[in-house]
């Protein structure tokens, strides 16, 4: 567990983070609503517009790249987004995505992107810290419901697993938390899409369980979305890589309330 030094709490204990989804950079025309080729330049502005107003760290929540026509393009686009998130002259965490693993492997992604912020070693593919009195934990759900680390995440989007290993990690860390805890997961776990997290049920009922989690962000489907069950709260972030590039700013307080300011047309929200 990270004691969370770097990424603190101002004086009244509330943590304020930014909050990126979906970017897929890449050297591609638009397609989909997906503006490939100006996600780098998005990111990088998002990065710096975040840390102006007071983001502590930056949570980026996967498909960071999308893939090139080969692995020296794919690790070229890898480069770009990563280095366009050093803007942002703070931590980063990397939450992963299926686009990821397009085309490399879990650990390649994850020494590219450490490559690109400048880092002497790659962050953990999940992880947990804290600042201030609020335990953050990123989950890792690339991994085939057999265990075995997804591949080809493109495809096999609607494979995405949380292992049995994790789950139990996940228990872990709710329950050693001295007060509330944020979780991040690239796909949703919520069951309310064509590609969600396989054991979704199994995730949210360790969450339950627990009873300290104020919130969960979500990416996947490039849509804002939001939905409370069970007493937790669930956010879909939109993607950075549509419209006119949405991201937000999230502050979390000691007691759990939780404020999300959004940007270039992202939703405002507050609970």
């Amino acid at each position: 567990m990270d004691d969370g030094t770097q990424a603190g709490a101002d004086a009244g204990g509330t943590v304020r983070f930014g909050l990126v989804a979906d970017p897929h950079v890449a050297d591609l025309p638009d397609a989909g609503g997906r503006r490939y080729r100006l996600a780098a330049g998005r990111l990088a502005d998002a990065a710096k517009a975040l840390r102006a107003e007071g983001a502590r760290f930056l949570v980026e929540m996967g498909d960071l790249k999308d893939a090139g026509p080969d692995e020296a393009g794919t690790l070229a686009n890898l480069a770009a987004a990563a280095g366009a998130l050093r803007a942002f002259g703070g931590p980063v965490e990397p939450v992963l995505g299926n686009h990821d693993v397009d085309l490399l492997s879990k650990e390649r992604f994850l020494r590219g992107f450490a490559d690109g912020l400048g880092l002497a070693e790659p962050p953990a593919a999940h992880a947990a810290w804290r600042a201030g009195a609020v335990t953050f934990v990123r989950l890792d759900g690339d991994f085939f419901p057999d265990g075995r680390p997804l591949s080809d995440g493109g495809r096999n989007h609607r494979d995405c697993t949380i292992p049995p290993d994790q789950l139990a990690w996940l228990r872990d860390t709710l329950a050693a938390a001295p007060g509330p805890c944020v979780v991040f997961c690239h796909s949703l776990l919520t069951g309310d899409w064509d590609s969600v997290i396989t054991n979704g049920a199994d995730v949210r009922a360790a969450m339950e369980a627990a009873g300290n989690v104020c919130a969960v962000f979500q990416a996947h489907t490039h849509a804002d979305a939001f939905k409370e069950i069970d007493g937790i709260r669930y956010c879909t972030v939109p993607s950075i890589a549509h419209d006119d590039g949405p991201y937000e700013l999230v502050e979390v307080s000691p007691d759990g309330r939780v404020r999300i300011r959004g940007f270039a047309g992202a939703p405002s929200r507050e609970w």
